[in-house]
């Protein structure tokens, strides 16, 4: 075979591998969408009354690439709920010492107001909530906080029980250790799902959470899309995605248990 038309084949085999691992790379840095079928499929995971204790099982996903699975347990005793998140990272990572521990978070929260009196993350990290003086005291040092300031597991409750029915705007503030961030929501859909005879409701919800230093100068805006599923007076989110830092993060239902 002529020495230029070896050259030639060898050129566009490079080329044409080339363009597939980069079909490929596109592939699965795409973020997950579920279709109308997978939906339902999710929505019948949750529909199955409103009896506590409620077990939720999530997997998150850069693009089609699993990073950690989610274990959310959320129990009530008399006036408050108690709620619990384990997050387990990819079996990949745990070869890597550092990030072969799950990490365990803990929130002890007002039943009616939602507001959290203590949160707790993996044993050593500890904030005290003092809403009536508008004060959290995080390792044994205080920063002012809104009347209505929330932690990363009593904000989750909290959407869980919003009544997106009759209401299109949320809004709260969350601080992540001493990072704050408002956060405004607005219902942008509402379908009705029918399945075994049982119908329900599907929300679709935008959220944009702002960070603020003490301040309230805005540091950056991240947004979240999330669809919720009612299922008796609660709303259980079954999917969202996550733009943070320019990064995106979908999370998606695996199963729920009660």
């Amino acid at each position: 075979m002529p020495k230029n038309i070896t050259q030639l084949i060898s050129k566009n085999t490079r080329l044409l591998f080339l363009i597939l691992c980069l079909f490929f790379l596109g592939f699965i840095l795409l973020p997950w969408q579920p279709n109308e079928g997978q939906i339902k499929k999710l929505a019948q995971e949750v529909s199955r009354g409103s009896a506590l204790p409620l077990r939720l099982n999530y997997q998150s996903y850069s693009g089609k690439i699993p990073i950690e699975h989610f274990e959310f347990i959320l129990s009530q005793n008399h006036s408050t709920y108690k709620a619990n998140l384990k997050i387990h990272p990819l079996d990949l990572l745990k070869i890597f010492p550092h990030d072969a521990a799950p990490t365990n978070l803990e929130s002890l929260i007002d039943d009616k107001t939602f507001l959290p009196f203590y949160f707790i993350k993996n044993s050593r990290e500890r904030f005290d909530y003092h809403h009536e003086r508008r004060s959290v005291t995080i390792n044994g040092h205080d920063y002012d906080i809104e009347e209505d300031t929330r932690d990363f597991l009593s904000i989750f409750v909290w959407l869980m029980k919003q009544d997106y029915l009759n209401q299109d705007i949320i809004k709260s503030t969350v601080n992540i250790n001493s990072r704050v961030f408002l956060v405004v929501g607005k219902v942008q859909e509402r379908h009705q799902l029918s399945f075994n005879s049982k119908k329900t409701q599907l929300i679709k919800l935008k959220v944009k959470g702002i960070e603020v230093n003490q301040g309230y100068r805005i540091q950056g805006v991240h947004s979240m899309e999330i669809f919720l599923v009612k299922d008796g007076s609660w709303s259980i989110p079954i999917f969202c995605v996550i733009e943070f830092n320019k990064q995106k993060i979908c999370l998606r239902l695996v199963n729920s248990h009660r």
